[in-house]
């Protein structure tokens, strides 16, 4: 309960005092506050981070129940977040920040009643009943019918536009729409409405005074009408209420009727004519005057949202203001802070000078005692003197306080009591060195403060000699370090576990090194026998079957076979040829040298140049640089990827090839693998054959994978996944993209 509020009843204890011998009782029961009639006579309401869940509309709803449920000068309790601000002609703040209010005397609203007959009716019925039902029958039925057949139809609509009632028939002004249902008029209206009803709403809920438009034209049963709206607040209801009516007023295009013949009867139509563009005339007038009117308040009320807009904009320049002058503020403090730094400095200086004024001068060292305690319990710090044999014989006032212990309890050896049990001993071992041999005494370990926590503090002795190297007094002083203990700890907990950590991947890395070293080897020996003994008895197959060839007599079917086993033959020496060289890629030495693309471009094109110009080929290779690249392997991807290009050229197009290059920062680039800050090497290969189909964009990079049959295009399927294997040894990136019959398109990103 906030301080106020308690303050609030104490003062009328008097009146809420209960007899101690009478059990307090609470009654528990569901009550809607929106929608239930609302107690009455109440003292107190506390409703607290409840309407902050509700649309403005109902917070105003239960404020206004609030106030009518409650005595005068009744209490309202609301959460740190809600206020009165929708209703401030009921309640008056006591205790702004507790969120306590007060009702006021005012013109408050009826509450909700429940719906049914009042006492006086039930007893006028109770008196001749048979004559009222009668009576009510006849009458009800006769009001029945003249409603429906002469009153305009029209909807009852609350604060925030939604219909809760219905009057007539609003078919023909009113519709729902596909979707959700809704009872918001806005919503439900018809085509042309929307803007009209919007307009007199706001205008009767601004000025709460009955609105009207009249000459409305809408679309009624496939015929323009005119119609007029009414918009009237509803007096003494709780929460605002709006009636809006719609009435037919006249038919803007009527059909036109077949004209009687003759010269009168053209008179009387062009009359007629005049007469209804006259009133057109007049309607259009009356719609732009209304324009102009409903253009005027649309100006007011945004000028008074641009003077709102103004004023929050200065109450937030004045915030920032005041944030400025915090900031001044704490940075004048800082520099305070960093000035009694400075004075503390110099007053450790000042004590080691007085120090040496006790050594010089024994005939001042009352008054110099009496300024050291001046100056030491002045000091934040905590101070401590000791006689030659280690006895405590002052403490400042810092040290008291801290331990909250009188120096009688402390002084010899009596500060024991406040040392950790796990650090006495240690202490007192260092502290016995120190006294035996006059060495400074300097330790971490934890005392006992007031509140019966222990906190590290780093203690410091200086052992003041005399001319004889005699020890005359100890000065020292003890420095709270706890929280920079804890942070040390919660460091090496850190550095250790990150220790552990690397150790592990350490270990995890050499297994890897080693396996990958044993595979390196078998991968060696895999290359010797495969460059060896796998490829000499395909030589000797060959070197047999042409001798079968040149010498035996064979039939054709004979000859056929042995050719196509010499085939076979070079097409598996030269799959064991692309296999040796795609392992080659990750046994060799790989040296990045920065090279010109253009030469190696026509390197390739020489080697190539026979089958270019079988094919009428042509090479686009103008726009080439420098890139960083590992020579020999790069040789190997132009190679196989100007190859390819000629290998799966149209047989009826010439080959066209197109080889650009360029550089380009990894920001620019489209692809999210690539690194925004680097930058990449861009380099362009494409062609005009016969493509491929967008699903094998990554499929083609795979070893032995074909898209097509050996009788229409020799190969062993190595080609495309050594272009891949470079550009990875590179660090790169190949992306390919094709059609079928619109060519292919590879684009490598090489870091530069």
């Amino acid at each position: 309960m906030p301080q106020r509020l308690q303050e609030f009843f104490t003062k009328t204890k008097d009146t809420y005092q209960v007899n101690k011998d009478v059990r307090d009782m609470c009654v528990f029961a569901p009550h809607n506050f929106l929608k239930d009639p609302p107690f009455g006579r109440l003292d107190f309401i506390s409703c607290r981070n409840v309407l902050i869940y509700m649309e403005p509309y109902l917070q105003k709803k239960a404020l206004t129940t609030f106030h009518y449920a409650l005595k005068p000068n009744g209490f309202l309790l609301l959460g740190k977040t809600e206020t009165i601000s929708l209703v401030p002609d009921l309640f008056a703040s006591v205790a702004r920040s507790d969120k306590l209010f007060s009702r006021k005397e005012g013109p408050g609203r009826s509450a909700h009643l429940a719906s049914g007959q009042s006492e006086t009716s039930l007893s006028r019925a109770n008196e001749n009943p048979k004559l009222e039902i009668g009576r009510t029958d006849f009458q009800k039925t006769a009001d029945d019918l003249i409603l429906a057949r002469y009153t305009p139809a029209g909807v009852v609509v609350d604060e925030a536009l939604d219909i809760v009632y219905f009057r007539g028939n609003t078919s023909r002004y009113l519709e729902q729409s596909t979707g959700k249902p809704t009872h918001n008029l806005l919503l439900l209206a018809k085509y042309g409405l929307t803007f009209e009803l919007r307009n007199l709403l706001h205008k009767a809920q601004k000025g709460q005074v009955a609105v009207s438009k009249e000459n409305i034209p809408l679309q009624l049963d496939n015929v323009s009408r005119s119609i007029s709206i009414e918009a009237i607040p509803l007096p003494t209801t709780v929460d605002p209420h709006y009636l809006v009516l719609f009435h037919e007023t006249d038919t803007i295009g009527h059909r036109r009727s077949v004209p009687p013949k003759g010269g009168q009867a053209k008179k009387k139509d062009s009359s007629a004519n005049q007469d209804v563009k006259d009133r057109r005339i007049h309607q259009l007038e009356q719609e732009l005057a209304q324009a102009r009117d409903d253009m005027r308040g649309i100006t007011q009320d945004q000028e008074a949202a641009n003077e709102a807009l103004q004023s929050a904009n200065e109450e937030l320049l004045s915030g920032n203001e005041e944030l400025q002058s915090l900031n001044e503020e704490l940075e004048t403090g800082k520099e305070e802070l960093q000035s009694t730094y400075e004075e503390l400095t110099i007053v450790n200086q000042e004590m080691i000078s007085l120090n040496e004024q006790l050594i010089s001068a024994r005939d001042a060292e009352g008054q110099a005692n009496k300024r050291f305690q001046f100056i030491a319990d002045a000091m934040p710090q905590k101070v401590w003197t000791a006689d030659p044999g280690g006895n405590i014989d002052y403490y400042n006032q810092t040290w008291l306080a801290y331990t909250g212990l009188h120096f009688k309890d402390l002084k010899d050896w009596g500060w024991k009591q406040i040392i950790h049990p796990e650090d006495w001993e240690e202490t007192k071992n260092r502290w016995q060195q120190s006294i035996d041999t006059g060495a400074d005494f300097e330790m971490e370990h934890r005392f006992l403060n007031a509140e019966g926590h222990y906190k590290w503090h780093l203690s410091r002795g200086l052992a003041q000699k005399d001319a004889t190297g005699a020890i005359s007094l100890w000065i020292g002083t003890n420095t709270e370090i706890d929280q920079q203990k804890t942070h040390q700890k919660t460091l090496e907990k850190a550095v250790a576990e990150r220790t552990h950590e690397l150790q592990q991947a350490n270990q995890t890395l050499a297994d890897k090194n080693g396996e990958l070293q044993q595979k390196n080897k078998e991968l060696e020996a895999f290359t010797y026998v495969s460059s060896h003994d796998l490829q000499e008895p395909l030589r000797k197959i060959q070197a047999l079957s042409g001798r079968i060839l040149e010498k035996e007599t064979l039939t054709e079917r004979g000859k056929d076979s042995f050719q196509r086993m010499q085939k076979a033959a070079q097409r598996m020496q030269q799959l064991i040829h692309d296999l040796l060289a795609f392992s080659h890629l990750n046994a060799a030495e790989r040296i990045v040298e920065s090279t010109d693309l253009r030469l190696l471009v026509e390197e390739v094109a020489g080697e190539l140049s026979d089958t270019m110009a079988e094919k009428r080929a042509t090479l686009d290779a103008t726009e080439l640089g420098s890139a960083p690249i590992i020579e020999f392997q790069f040789r190997q991807l132009l190679h196989n990827l100007i190859g390819n290009a000629l290998k799966f050229s149209n047989p009826e197009v010439p080959p066209h090839i197109i080889l650009k290059s360029r550089m380009v920062p990894g920001s620019q680039l489209p692809n999210s693998t690539l690194s925004p800050e680097k930058t990449y090497c861009h380099i362009l290969v494409e062609d005009n054959g016969i493509g491929f189909a967008p699903q094998y964009s990554e499929k083609i990079f795979a070893v032995f994978q074909r898209l097509h049959g050996r009788s229409h295009y020799k190969g062993t399927g190595i080609g495309l996944a050594i272009v891949k294997k470079v550009v990875e040894n590179h660090q790169g990136l190949i992306t390919a993209t094709s059609e079928p019959g619109k060519g292919a398109r590879f684009d490598i990103y090489i870091p530069a």
